[in-house]
């Protein structure tokens, strides 16, 4: 026997009546589980499949979906055909229009069983309520059947009225002041549920991280986070202009783009640290290799979408920043990015170069920051922000530097990226306890550069026959060998000194046509490509000698220019 009842009735009431999880938790079975997505039945499981359900009431059957974070369920075997699960969440939404239930959270309640019932499948024609007169008498909830009266009773003592139906829409959540907005819990997944509208007035805000496409006139609330430049392209397809600024609320973070006049129109209204709401936006799946969001999903605007400035009342959360003192840079990994805050010691002028690629012309400055660490750090500025961000060191303010990408040229550098973000005597309380520090020296600190290491490795000096040893000892544990050593170049393989890169990722790219170059990492095509060392050479001191790659970074130290 099943351990609990199947909820008769229930398959109308979600399909039909829109009953939310709030009011229903049903019992149902499953009579046919399907992966979707995969390219033949053995297939591995990957991060695209989607499992269809039939599930039933024993009365009705229907479709139903697993959403992406319930795909486990599935994939590790817990949920069956002939299984019965119990609802938790759930969103019922029209596809191609037909309506289907996408399953956000459940819990199964047992394994394969006979089939209850004789269910029959749930047609059009019988879009009525859920009468009370075709359940049978007595009929409750715990008993393992639907009803609507269970509800209705609730309504009626809570709100004052008498058998009256509340549109779950319009009913006041708990915990919320009248006509206040309700921000529901964040989703757990990819997929998560929205009721879309209005509560007394005022708008209800989809949290960010429970975006998915499955869902129609959603409205969501963030603070921006990081703004880019308004920039030009050209590719196969022509050119234009491109703005893209990412969103972050309490859920989560995502990517908002927008292309020609609604860029040029969001570039003037987008600032960091400003409230915004978004709607009639459309959402494609984040390429993860190129997105430091939280959200699976990229947002494009067009010129249907509503973007709009709302008052901060304080609900969304400010932003937050991981900083990292100068000093323990050297612990941090080589090309990663990191916030850093730093009083402005020095301040060089600016350099006019030409992009060897594009021939395009380039403003760099160099920054030097300092902290209480008594280390001092360089920061490369590019283009505008190089141009207009500080031009001199006078009165030393502090700069908060957010996604900078940390190198080693000359030591440790820090280096401005299209994602970084920059604020001068920024309201931080780390940089007002940077700013009383200075001020109480007077300015006058000794300071030396911080040294790179190659993240935290070991700075032992070591010679190359001891290093071989080591290495040996290490490889038998299953782990690297790091050591510093001073030796002469004593041969450079000429095959291969250097590779075609792609403007994006520095993966390998491949030449189509003149002046046309392929990345297979992005699947996109450049008109340009970036040249980037990798050295096989041959070093010795008076131990040992040994081979050794070298990349680009080290090239240019070799060579003294780049390839």
């Amino acid at each position: 026997m099943l351990p609990e009842k199947l909820s008769t009735g229930a398959i109308k009431a979600v399909y039909l009546d829109n009953r939310s999880p709030s009011e229903v938790q049903p019992v149902l079975q499953v009579l046919e589980l399907k992966k979707i997505g995969a390219v033949g039945p053995n297939a591995a499981p990957t991060k695209s499949d989607r499992f269809r359900l039939v599930i039933s009431d024993g009365v009705h059957f229907h479709q139903a979906m697993l959403a992406s974070q319930m795909n486990a369920l599935a994939t590790e075997n817990r949920l069956v055909p002939l299984g019965v699960l119990r609802l938790k969440d759930f969103i019922c939404n029209e596809v191609s229009k037909k309506k289907i239930l996408i399953i956000l959270a459940a819990e199964v309640v047992c394994g394969a069983m006979e089939k209850v019932g004789n269910p029959q499948p749930l047609e059009p024609s019988t879009a009525t309520k859920v009468s009370l007169k075709e359940l049978p008498a007595g009929a409750s909830a715990n008993a393992g059947v639907f009803s609507e009266a269970p509800a209705r009773a609730a309504h009626s003592e809570s709100d004052g009225t008498s058998g009256m139906e509340i549109s779950p829409l319009r009913r006041q959540r708990p915990g919320t002041a009248s006509g206040a907005p309700f921000e529901r819990p964040v989703g757990s997944g990819a997929i998560a549920r929205t009721d879309g509208g209005s509560m007394g007035g005022a708008k209800l805000y989809q949290p960010i991280q429970s975006l998915n496409p499955y869902q129609h006139r959603w409205v969501i609330r963030g603070r921006v986070t990081h703004r880019g430049q308004l920039r030009r392209y050209q590719n196969q397809r022509g050119e234009g202009f491109v703005f893209s600024f990412e969103l972050t609320d309490n859920s989560g973070s995502i990517t908002v783009t927008s292309f020609q006049e609604v860029a040029s129109r969001l570039n003037e209204k987008v600032q960091v640290g400003k409230v915004l709401s978004i709607s009639k936006a459309s959402l494609k799946l984040a390429n993860s290799k190129f997105t430091t969001t939280s959200s699976e999903y990229d947002m494009t605007l067009d010129q249907n979408s509503e973007v709009e400035e709302v008052p901060d009342d304080g609900s969304v959360s400010k932003i937050t920043f991981k900083l990292v003192k100068i000093g323990a840079l050297q612990e941090v990994p080589n090309q990663s990015v990191c916030d850093v805050v730093g009083i402005v010691k020095d301040v060089g002028d600016i350099q006019q170069l030409h992009s060897r690629t594009t021939g395009q012309p380039l403003s760099k400055r160099t920054v030097t920051l300092i902290d209480d660490s008594l280390k001092t750090v360089s920061l490369t500025l590019w283009n505008d922000v190089a141009e207009n961000l500080v031009d001199s060191a006078e009165g030393h303010p502090v700069l908060l530097c957010r996604s900078v990408r940390r190198g080693e040229f000359n030591g440790v550098s820090l280096d401005g990226l299209r994602s970084s973000d920059f604020e001068l005597n920024p309201d931080l309380a780390e940089a007002h306890a940077l700013r009383g520090w200075y001020d109480s020296m007077n300015g006058l600190v000794t300071a030396t550069p911080v040294s790179g290491t190659g993240s935290g490795r070991s700075q032992e000096r070591k010679l190359i026959r001891d290093a071989r040893n080591e290495e040996g000892r290490q490889a038998q544990l299953d782990k690297a060998s790091y050591f510093t050593c001073r030796a002469t170049i004593k041969f450079i393989q000429r095959q291969r000194l250097f590779y075609m890169a792609c403007p994006e990722t520095n993966k390998k790219v491949v030449l189509i046509s003149p002046g046309r170059y392929r990345c297979d990492a992005t699947d996109k095509e450049y008109d340009h490509c970036n040249y980037r060392y990798t050295l096989s050479l041959n070093i010795h001191d008076s131990s040992d000698g040994i081979w050794c790659s070298a990349f680009d970074e080290a090239g240019q130290l070799i060579f003294g220019k780049s390839a």
